[in-house]
């Protein structure tokens, strides 16, 4: 009677042990499922950063690219400012030889003999001035 009562105490403990073993089997195996559910979330962020850096590269690029263009717009625009800067002085020369011919036009035309009336006419403007 005594081994009979041992060994259904043993093998209600061997029974308590086998249930918290299968339980703790359904943890790991639940504990599992969510690292491997992790891991695929981690690999996703991976391939999201190697996306992510590959568009900032191609972003520097860009940049890069409009810096260039930009230095060179510089370029042209001191290029173009000194070019219209020179063309100013060449027009403002012109100018002051185009007044110098209108000068000697008004000096020739005052040195031509005129008829009476024109001659009349431009003293009274004179004598009004």
């Amino acid at each position: 009677k005594n081994s009979r009562e041992q060994l259904d105490r043993v093998t209600a403990e061997l029974d308590r042990v086998t249930a918290e073993l299968e339980a703790a089997k359904e943890e790991i195996a639940v504990k599992v499922a969510q690292v491997k559910q992790y891991q695929k979330q981690v690999e996703a962020f991976k391939g999201q950063m190697l996306s992510l850096r590959t568009t900032i590269h191609i972003r520097e690029q860009e940049l890069m690219a409009l810096n260039d263009h930009c230095q060179k717009l510089d370029e042209v625009q001191g290029k173009t400012t000194a070019e219209l800067d020179e063309a100013k002085e060449e027009i403002a020369v012109k100018v002051a030889q185009v007044k110098q011919y209108q000068k000697q036009v008004e000096a020739y035309k005052q040195a031509q003999p005129k008829n009476e009336f024109e001659q009349l006419y431009n003293e009274e403007i004179a004598v009004k001035a």
